[in-house]
């Protein structure tokens, strides 16, 4: 248990997900908590990334997340889950290359380091027919002379740097939820698939490899519940955030190995839900530094003399 209250918070997230996915966080009103003032906010806000991983489905959720700390600055609307969020990545004279969260909308909040926080919006026409595809994460191209500025370097870094960390938690419980959910779908297949007249379960080995996944999944429950404890308001320290993220994207891709090694041939196929947890945990991982690259930061962060304590240290963005 991460804190009290939490698994109802993940159970009733998860229901409202499962039974409508772009209505959920309206329907729990997600999006009054954004202002993370007290723990039980806090809680409420990870437990729904959890359940998000727990269901793979998609929503404004995350994009509403990251984008608040940068319309809070600007004193501008509240997201309400109909703003993406996108970081420019590389330029090529009027156009930007930019990494999208929620890419579904016709509006953004555009964070581009080194120049500030714009807004930017497109042509309806210009979405997919098929955005169910699109919600989550993608790349796309964005005109620089059809945005609006609204936050200076100096103040969008400040707000970069809540944003990133909180981006990182939040992703974290996400991978948490996607990890618990391959846990269950091997047990269930360890108990129901026989062979030799006795199910695949009471093997040593497959106990193994399944307890394996669960060691995994307990080391980032806990790590989870530190960085949610040591949140103060709506910033979480940024080095607990960075350990958090880089500990997830590690045990993620772990349990994906070792429940794949139990349901063997069947989780290969198109049709078994194995890869739909998997690809979530490694598209995750990606965004706001990976496992690895944050990995480096740490310990590079370390090695030149930062302060190595977990609580309340920052680390390089």
């Amino acid at each position: 248990m991460i804190v009290d209250g939490y698994k109802d918070f993940v159970s009733a997230a998860t229901s409202a997900l499962t039974a409508d996915a772009l209505l959920a966080s309206d329907l729990l009103g997600w999006w009054d908590l954004l202002v993370l003032d007290d723990i039980d906010a806090r809680t409420a806000v990870m437990a729904y990334f959890e359940a998000e991983g727990r269901t793979v489905t998609s929503s404004p959720a995350l994009a509403g997340l990251v984008s608040h700390p940068y319309l809070k600055a600007a004193k501008s609307e509240a997201n309400d889950g109909t703003w993406g969020m996108a970081e420019v990545q590389t330029t090529d004279g009027n156009l930007l290359t930019a990494r999208v969260v929620w890419p579904a909308c016709k509006r953004f909040v555009i964070d581009w380091p080194g120049h500030g926080t714009f807004i930017g919006q497109r042509d309806e026409t210009e979405l997919g027919t098929d955005s169910v595809d699109l919600t989550f994460a993608t790349s796309m191209t964005l005109e620089a002379t059809s945005m609006e500025k609204i936050l200076s370097e100096s103040t969008a870094s400040s707000a970069r740097q809540s944003a990133m960390a909180l981006g990182r938690v939040a992703a974290s419980f996400e991978i948490l939820g996607a990890s618990y959910a391959l846990l269950n779908l091997a047990v269930d297949y360890a108990g129901a698939r026989n062979q030799f007249d006795r199910p695949i379960g009471s093997f040593q080995a497959v106990q193994h490899l399944l307890a394996w996944a669960a060691v995994e999944i307990h080391a980032l429950e806990s790590v989870c519940s530190a960085a949610l404890q040591s949140m103060v308001g709506a910033d979480p320290p940024p080095l607990v955030a960075a350990v958090a993220k880089a500990t997830a994207g590690r045990s993620g891709t772990r349990v994906a190995q070792h429940t794949l090694q139990v349901m063997g041939a069947i989780a290969f196929t198109a049709e078994h839900s194995h890869h739909r947890f998997k690809k979530r945990i490694m598209i995750v991982d990606s965004l706001f530094g990976s496992s690895s690259t944050l990995t480096r930061e740490i310990g590079s962060n370390v090695r030149d003399g930062a302060d190595a304590r977990l609580i309340g240290s920052p680390l390089k963005c």
